[in-house]
């Protein structure tokens, strides 16, 4: 009896936990802020990103380290892609708009693993306006203008918060002092900010709700969420059952300059998982099995959503009143696009790469031999701590460690970073085709995979000297992170500076984001362009549930 009432509420404590953990997962969100709503092709988009929760749990901060970004067009496909580290929740990025997009309205999205595999739906996908100079067509009747969906509930204007900028109207070129004041009551404490300084004009805050498709069950295998560094997962099945193939064990290999190695088994449901080395920007990666499986199969899990649905489709419509600010943000940006006249941008590098193996035992160059015609005795006569013996009339390749006087067998092969495991199709390799052999005469721990020695073939060739691979195996390009990134604006504080002949008509007078003190009042300083106009100051509170506060104030740049 005692037995049966333990294990009841064994079964009742864990249900509580389980439904406690999927409803912290389920109420986290990514606010995305971005300088301006109206863009021109050509111009970066300056993107903030904060996770919240609405329940205090610190469950987002361990699992999510990752947030994927996508710009959607108005067939409801990804155009662009991104992905980012979260630190400390928050990333700053931009993205580059290609000067080939059409003009129209774009949804911009961010969302963890986690809001992909268990939310219903995403955070709301915030509307951008993007114009080609070469494809706009404005309206004559002067009444149209843009489709208007309903702004979010969480752009609230927030009393409470006083913005004063030292003057109402500036001169080119001047400096401008912006006050933020709160209340004694309601004093920031946990806030995020995003400050941004634009174009009159170029502001909507449209968002869209955006439904999604589950891939696949990720409650199955907990592990798929944990982003700490970046994943890579997928599944191997037999490719005439469909069937999962079980306990097989999965090689991943890094190309070129990223020289990772890794090695999981699949689990039952025959999908593996790789936690890799963090990397920048898009890298080539081989995958395999450690031996032909027949009529296997290996797919990788998309990451990205890549086509999403809005709950309204937004039609950009363009009046005639609009044409002169849209002609004069095209000017700007011509003339920002000048040399010297670019906005730099300072890179916030999250990771390096480091070299997995190290420094080798020990290294040959095959040029500083006598060339000989195979790479069997190249083994043979150059190379003592290699043997090749023939087993059950096929080649296999040991490797002797002097110091422990212990022989390892069958060891890692790796050909210019890709692992081979057919003995004979290395000897087929010509020697004129190596450039260098590396040898690890010791055991090798990577992960919980043991190696028994690694050789590491360098070639001069780049079809892996044309050697046959696994039916199975297969070449990826995978997307590593983007640098946060945060753009340095000019400084006028001399007169040499202020009359200098280099152009400064930017559309984007100023964009920062970041962590708000719990001082009273918070100060900032920024300097106006060339281009005479007005220009408004929007302000963006975000606290640690993600409802956002909002406050603006508006000046003039004259001559």
């Amino acid at each position: 009896m005692k037995k049966i009432i333990l294990a009841g509420f064994i079964i009742v404590i864990a249900f509580q936990i389980c439904f406690s953990q999927s409803n912290v997962l389920t109420n986290e969100k990514i606010n995305v802020f971005t300088d301006r709503d109206l863009y021109i092709t050509g111009e970066k988009i300056l993107i903030s990103l904060f996770l919240t929760s609405d329940k205090k749990s610190n469950t987002s901060d361990l699992i999510n380290k990752t947030a994927y970004i996508e710009l959607f067009n108005k067939k409801q496909k990804s155009v662009l892609k991104k992905k980012v580290k979260l630190i400390h929740k928050s990333a700053e990025l931009y993205f580059m708009i290609p000067n080939n997009f059409d003009t129209d309205n774009y949804i911009l999205l961010a969302y963890t693993k986690t809001q992909k595999y268990f939310c219903n739906n995403l955070s709301s996908g915030k509307i951008i306006s993007i114009i080609n100079p070469n494809y706009v067509r404005f309206d004559s009747d002067s009444s149209v203008n843009y489709s208007q969906p309903n702004k979010t509930n969480n752009d609230i204007v927030y009393n409470d918060i006083v913005l004063n900028t030292d003057n109402n109207i500036y001169k080119t070129r001047d400096k401008v002092n912006l006050k933020i004041s709160f209340s004694e009551i309601n004093k920031p404490e946990k806030l995020k900010y995003v400050l941004s300084v634009v174009r009159k004009g170029t502001i909507k805050n449209y968002q869209n709700k955006i439904r999604i498709k589950k891939d696949f069950e990720a409650e199955k295998n907990p592990k798929f969420l944990e982003e700490k560094r970046i994943s890579l997962t997928g599944i191997i099945i037999d490719k005439a059952t469909g069937n999962p193939i079980e306990g097989k064990e999965i090689y991943l290999s890094g190309l070129k300059t990223e020289k990772q190695i890794h090695v999981v088994n699949s689990d039952s449901e025959g999908q593996f998982y790789f936690s890799l080395y963090n990397f920048i920007g898009v890298k080539d990666f081989y995958l395999t099995t450690e031996s032909e499986i027949p009529n296997s199969k290996i797919q990788i899990y998309n990451e990205f959503l890549n086509s999403c649905i809005p709950d309204e489709k937004v039609k950009l419509s363009l009046s005639m009143t609009e044409k002169e600010l849209i002609e004069e943000m095209y000017l700007n940006q011509q003339l920002s696009e000048l040399k010297d006249s670019k906005i730099s941008f300072k890179k916030l590098i999250t990771d390096t790469l480091i070299s997995q193996f190290g420094k080798p035992d020990f290294k040959v160059y095959l040029k500083n031999f006598v060339k000989l015609p195979t790479l069997h005795e190249v083994f043979d006569e150059i190379i003592p701590s290699v043997r090749v013996r023939e087993e059950n009339h096929k080649y296999v390749l040991s490797i002797y460690d002097e110091e422990l006087n212990l022989n390892y067998n069958k060891p890692l092969i790796l050909l210019d970073n890709i692992p081979v495991f057919n003995v004979d199709e290395i000897l087929k390799i010509k020697p004129s085709l190596i450039n260098n052999i590396e040898i690890i005469n010791k055991m090798y721990l990577s992960g919980s995979k043991i190696f028994n020695g690694i050789i590491i073939l360098n070639s001069n060739s780049d079809k892996f000297c044309r050697i046959k691979l696994p039916e199975n195996a297969k070449f990826i390009k995978y997307q590593g992170f983007t640098n946060s990134e945060y753009p340095i604006f000019p400084v006028y504080n001399t007169n040499e500076e202020k009359e200098s002949k280099k152009p400064d008509f930017r559309n984007t007078l100023y964009w920062e984001a970041g962590n708000m003190t719990a001082d009273a009042n918070k100060f900032f300083s920024f300097y106006t362009s060339d281009n005479c106009a007005d220009y408004i100051v929007n302000l963006y509170l975000i606290n640690e549930k993600g409802i956002v506060s909002k406050r603006t104030k508006t000046f003039i740049v004259e001559k």
